[in-house]
C-alpha cells in the first residue's frame, strides 16, 4: 500500500483537454463559487438581501419594501462630511436613485412638470388602468410619471394615485396616455381627480433612458413594418432602436454627484438640498458655460480636478463627435469654454469610431475607444493635457468593464483581460475561450467589473448564454439501466456529458441531469461532441409547493435547472428544443437503500448505483432571452495570479468602504446584496464545487491502480455536509461501454461524505474508505447545504498495483 498526494496547483484551467491540464499541473479544471486563499479551495461567502423601503406620500420612510425600478447599472458609495450620512447614488436603465438610511428617494431630473390639471383621470369598473388626459404630454411608451395632489379617483385612494415611486406608461395618443395601478377601481369615472392635479414627467426615451438591451444589429426586419423603403436598412435617426443600453456615468465632486446617462446630457445634484430634491441639469447653472450637450462617458481627473467627457458634442454645437474629449475648467465643472485664464480645452483621438469608456487612476485617465487605449495626463500650461498611445486592439468591452485597484486597472476586452500598470499588458487567462465563447457579445456592454480588495479579486459579471427554467416534477422512478427492456442513458452521447457525477436519491442542488423528449432519453439538444464534455444542466433550486384544486391537493417538487448549450469539446452552441417537446429529466444517482433492491446488476465497485427518470408536467423559462442579463462571472486574483468562475448575475459592484464592510451589489432585478454574508444564497443553498483534472496515479500511467482510502485534509464548520466523488479511468478519454458501470472504462464513486466529528470549530476527518480502480483520478469536492463553511487543503489517496479486470 502507498500513499501519494492528490495535489492541484490552484487556479481552474479550461481552454485545454482535462488530461492535458493534469499533466502540465495539474490543475482544477471546473468549479463554482469557490476561491483559493493560499493555493486552496475554498467556499466563497455567501450573501443577504439588504432590505430597502420606498416614501411614504409625506415623502418619509415607509415601512414597506421596495426596490430600485430598472436595472441597476452604475453606483457609488460616499459619506458627506457636511452631515456624516453615508448615500449610494444609483443609475438605473430608467432611473437615478439617491438611497440613504435604507431609504430610496428618486432624484430622476424632470422633464417637464403639467400643473394645475382639472379632472384629467377616467377609471373604469373592475380595471386596474387609469387613464390621464393631458395635452401634447411629449411622453413616449415606457417613460415614468409622478402625480402629486390627485384626489381619489373610482375607488382608487389618493396615496394609491400620488405614490412617490410614481408610474410607467402606455401610450395611447398625443394627449393621453395609461398607467396601471396596483387596486382596481370599483366605479367608473369619466373624469376624476381633482382640480389642481399635478404630473411631473420624469426624462425618459428622449433621454437616453429606459432601453433595457441594446438592438443588435440595423437593417431587414428592425423596427416597425413599413417605416422605411423597400431593402433600405433602418436608419439611427428615424428608428426607435438603440444600440447600445440605457447607462449612467456617475462621478462624485466632493460629496456631490456629477451624473450622465450614456449619449445624452449631463446632471449635477447637491448633497446639501436633501434627497428629496432632484438632480438638474448642469447647463441649467448660474455661471454654466459651454457645457457639452451630450456626452457617452465622464471622469473626473485626478489630482487636477477637471470634469472629463468622452465622446461630446463640440463647443460650437451640433452631431456628437465620439472620438472628442473635451473638459471643464480646472475646479469648475460648469464651465467649458476655453479662454486664456481657464484650462478648459478639448481633443480628437485618431484610433477608432467611438469612445467606450474612461476612469481615472493615478495621475492619469485611461480612455478604451473601440479599437485603442491612450493615456491623458494633466500637464498644465498651453496645453493643459498631454494623450498618449498607450495599446490598440486592447479596447474595454462596455463602458463598466474597467476598474481601478490601487492605481493599476483591469478590464475585460472583446477577446482578452488586460492590465494597465504603466503600460498595457494581456493578462494570461487559462478560462479565456470559456468565457468569451460563452458571452453574449451584442450584450457585452452589460459587462461590470467589480473589486474585493481583501480577498485580492477583479470580477467580470457578464451575460452567458446560459438560459435557466423552472420545472415542476411528477412522480420518479427508479430505473436499473442494466435490467433488460430499459435505458442507459450512460451509452447515449447526446444527452449532456456522458460521466456526471451522481447525486442522491432525489433531486438537490448541484445534480447534473439529462433533459429528454422522450421516454428513451432523446437529447433536447440539437447535438453533442461524442466525448465527456457535451453541453449540461445543472439543478440550481429546488422546492416543493402545493398543487391541485378544491378536492385535493399534492405536494410537487419545482426545480431550477440553469443549462449551459455550449459543447465543452468543440465549443459550439446547441440548440434547446422547445420547452413544449420536454418529457422526462434524469439524474444518475447513489442510494444504500439500492444495494438490496438492484442486486441483479451490483459489483463491488458499483454497488447502490441507479438512474432516475421523472416526467415533466410543466415548464417556465426564467430567462428573458430577448433582455439577457449578467448571469456568470469570471475573478481573477491578481496575488496568486489565478482564474475562477461561476454562476452569479450582478449587474453593478461595489467593495466594501466605510461604513460598509462587506462588498455589496444589485441584481438586474433591483435586490441589493450583501456579500461575503453569511454561508447561502439569501437563505437558499449554494452550489458550490471544484472538480480537479485527471491525476496519473503512476509516474507514466502504465499500471492499473486500486484506490481504497481517501485521507481528507478539510477544514468544515459544524453543520457542514461536504461530498467527495472519485473519478478512475483507463484512458484519457475513456467511454462507457454497453454495459454502462459495470464493466466500463470509467469508474465513479460517490458521494462520500465528509462532516464534522468533534467539538472544535474546524476539524479534519480521519478517512473515508472506498474502492475504485484505474489509472488516472479526478476528484470532486461539492456541498449544497445551508450552512456549508469550508476550505481545503491537500488530499491523500491509499493506492497499490492492480490487474485490468
Amino acid at each position: 500500500m502507498t500513499l501519494q498526494l492528490l495535489q492541484f496547483n490552484a487556479g481552474i484551467v479550461k481552454d485545454i483537454s482535462e488530461y492535458t491540464a493534469g499533466k502540465n499541473g495539474p490543475f482544477w479544471v471546473d468549479g463554482n463559487l469557490v476561491r483559493f486563499e493560499d493555493g486552496y479551495p475554498a467556499k466563497i461567502g455567501g450573501w443577504e438581501k439588504n432590505d430597502l423601503v420606498g416614501r411614504k406620500v409625506d415623502g418619509t420612510p415607509s415601512d414597506i419594501a421596495e426596490n430600485p425600478k430598472g436595472i441597476g447599472r452604475k453606483m457609488l458609495f460616499w459619506r458627506a462630511l457636511s452631515d456624516s450620512k453615508d448615500r449610494i447614488v444609483l443609475g438605473t436603465s430608467s432611473h437615478l436613485y439617491i438611497i440613504q438610511d435604507s431609504a430610496i428617494y428618486d432624484i430622476t431630473p424632470l422633464r417637464k412638470t403639467t400643473n394645475n390639471l382639472t379632472n384629467p383621470l377616467a377609471t373604469t369598473d373592475g380595471s386596474t388602468t387609469v387613464t390621464i388626459t393631458d395635452s401634447s404630454h411629449g411622453a413616449k411608451t415606457g417613460d415614468f410619471v409622478v402625480i402629486e395632489s390627485a384626489t381619489a379617483t373610482g375607488g382608487i385612494a389618493a396615496d394609491d394615485l400620488n405614490r412617490m415611486s410614481g408610474y410607467q406608461i402606455t401610450l395611447v395618443d398625443a394627449n393621453s396616455y395609461t398607467i396601471t395601478v396596483d387596486s382596481a377601481a370599483t366605479s367608473t369615472v369619466t373624469s376624476g381627480g381633482g382640480t389642481s392635479l399635478d404630473v411631473k414627467y420624469l426624462i425618459g426615451k428622449d433621454a437616453g433612458l429606459g432601453t433595457a438591451s441594446a438592438a443588435p444589429a440595423l437593417g431587414w426586419g428592425i423596427d416597425g413594418w413599413g417605416n422605411d423603403g423597400w431593402g433600405d436598412p433602418a436608419p439611427v435617426s428615424t428608428t426607435s432602436v438603440v444600440l447600445e443600453n440605457s447607462s449612467w456615468h456617475i462621478n462624485l465632486w466632493g460629496e456631490d454627484v456629477l451624473a450622465g446617462v450614456r449619449n445624452y446630457a449631463l446632471y449635477y445634484w447637491d448633497t446639501s438640498v436633501g434627497p428629496a430634491t432632484r438632480a438638474a441639469l448642469i447647463s441649467s447653472l448660474g455661471g454654466a458655460d459651454g457645457v457639452p450637450a451630450k456626452a457617452r462617458v465622464t471622469t473626473v481627473s485626478f489630482p487636477d480636478r477637471h470634469y472629463v467627457c468622452g465622446g461630446a458634442t463640440p463647443l460650437a454645437g451640433g452631431a456628437t463627435d465620439e472620438m472628442l474629449v473635451r473638459w471643464s475648467n480646472q475646479e469648475d465643472y460648469a464651465v467649458w469654454t476655453p479662454t486664456a485664464t481657464n484650462t478648459a480645452g478639448d481633443q480628437r483621438l485618431q484610433i477608432g469610431s467611438k469612445i467606450i469608456s474612461m476612469i481615472s487612476t493615478r495621475e492619469e485617465t485611461l480612455i478604451s475607444t473601440d479599437e485603442a487605449i491612450y493615456g491623458m495626463t494633466f500637464v498644465g500650461g498651453d496645453f493643459v493635457f498631454s494623450f498618449r498611445l498607450l495599446s490598440v486592439g486592447s479596447a474595454s468591452a462596455g463602458l463598466n468593464a474597467m476598474i481601478n485597484v490601487d492605481g493599476s486597472v483591469y478590464w475585460m476586452g472583446e477577446q482578452n483581460f488586460y492590465i494597465y500598470d504603466g503600460a498595457v499588458k494581456e493578462i494570461p487567462c487559462p478560462v479565456q475561450q470559456y468565457v468569451f465563447n460563452r458571452i453574449y457579445s451584442q450584450y457585452k456592454d452589460k459587462v461590470v467589473a467589480g473589486h474585493n480588495k481583501k480577498y485580492k479579486e477583479v470580477s467580470w459579471y457578464y451575460p452567458s448564454k446560459n438560459r435557466k427554467f423552472s420545472i415542476t416534477l411528477g412522480g420518479s422512478q427508479f430505473i436499473d439501466p442494466n435490467a433488460s427492456g430499459n435505458v442507459n442513458l450512460l451509452e447515449k452521447k447526446d444527452c449532456g456529458i456522458v460521466w456526471p457525477f451522481p447525486g442522491t436519491d432525489s433531486f438537490q442542488v448541484g445534480d447534473q441531469v439529462w433533459i429528454s423528449t422522450d421516454n428513451i432519453g432523446t437529447s433536447i439538444f440539437s447535438s453533442f461532441s461524442t466525448n465527456t464534455v457535451g453541453a449540461r444542466a445543472i439543478v440550481t433550486k429546488t422546492e416543493y409547493k402545493l398543487t391541485g384544486n378544491a378536492a385535493y391537493t399534492l405536494l410537487t417538487q419545482v426545480i431550477e435547472v440553469e443549462i449551459d448549450p455550449m459543447d465543452y469539446n468543440t465549443q459550439t452552441e446547441n440548440i434547446i428544443q422547445s420547452t413544449t417537446n420536454w418529457k422526462f429529466i434524469w439524474k444518475q444517482a447513489y442510494s444504500d437503500f439500492m444495494k438490496t433492491v438492484l442486486t441483479d446488476f451490483l459489483e463491488q465497485s458499483t454497488t447502490g448505483w441507479f438512474q432516475i427518470k421523472t416526467p415533466i408536467t410543466a415548464v417556465t423559462e426564467l430567462t428573458d432571452v430577448a433582455n439577457p442579463e449578467n448571469n456568470n462571472y469570471v475573478t481573477y486574483n491578481y496575488e496568486q495570479n489565478v482564474w475562477t468562475l461561476g454562476n452569479m448575475g450582478r449587474s453593478c459592484w461595489l467593495d466594501s468602504f466605510g461604513a460598509r464592510d462587506k462588498p455589496f451589489a444589485f441584481e438586474s432585478d433591483g435586490v441589493l446584496y450583501n456579500h461575503e454574508t453569511g454561508t447561502t444564497d439569501n437563505g437558499d443553498p449554494m452550489n458550490c464545487y471544484i472538480e480537479s483534472s485527471p491525476q496519473e496515479l503512476t509516474a507514466n500511467g502504465n499500471e492499473m491502480q486500486l484506490i481504497d482510502r481517501i485521507i481528507p485534509d478539510v477544514r468544515i464548520s459544524e453543520n457542514t455536509s461536504l461530498d467527495l466523488y472519485l473519478k478512475a479511468s483507463k484512458y484519457p478519454f475513456s467511454l462507457p461501454t454497453p454495459n454502462g458501470v459495470k464493466t466500463g472504462d470509467i469508474s465513479l464513486k460517490g458521494p462520500l461524505n465528509v462532516s464534522y466529528s468533534n467539538t472544535s470549530d474546524f476539524t479534519s476527518i480521519d478517512k473515508v474508505s472506498t474502492r475504485i480502480r484505474g489509472r488516472q483520478v479526478s476528484l470532486k469536492i461539492q456541498s449544497n447545504g445551508s450552512e456549508d463553511q469550508w476550505a481545503t487543503g491537500t488530499f491523500r489517496i491509499n493506492t497499490k498495483q492492480d490487474g485490468i479486470r
